[in-house]
């Protein structure tokens, strides 16, 4: 496992997830009693037009993928954490290989390799 594999993983099982999973929530509330907080947001979503839902599908991904930057950015330094004194150290270990280091600060930084702008793979 390399950060850049770690950040692709973070995007398909954590954002496109959250991601998908609010929408489908959006457009048609799970269970045989939803909560009526989640049926309210339903029906209200429901009753837009399309380009309308276009853009709340549009701020729910950007909502999605700025608290998966933050917590990148936790687990990298660069948000502090607490006084800043402490470091997270973020262990990736296989029987095979061992342990790889995925927020090593001298290597890419995981937020950055979420937006693309890291060193090439």
């Amino acid at each position: 496992m390399t950060p850049e594999r770690f950040v692709e993983t973070i995007r398909e099982v954590v954002s496109e997830v959250a991601f998908t999973g609010q929408m489908a929530r959006l457009r048609e509330p799970p269970g045989r009693q939803p909560r009526p907080n989640i049926v309210r947001r339903s029906e209200w979503f429901n009753s837009l037009s399309s380009s309308d839902q276009d853009m709340v599908a549009e701020t729910v991904r950007s909502a999605v993928e700025a608290a998966v930057f933050r917590f990148l950015c936790l687990l990298d330094g660069v948000t502090a954490l607490d006084d800043g004194q402490g470091m997270l150290r973020l262990t990736y270990r296989t029987p095979e290989y061992g342990d790889t280091w995925l927020n090593d600060p001298t290597a890419c930084e995981l937020h950055e390799a979420l937006r693309g702008d890291g060193p090439p793979p």
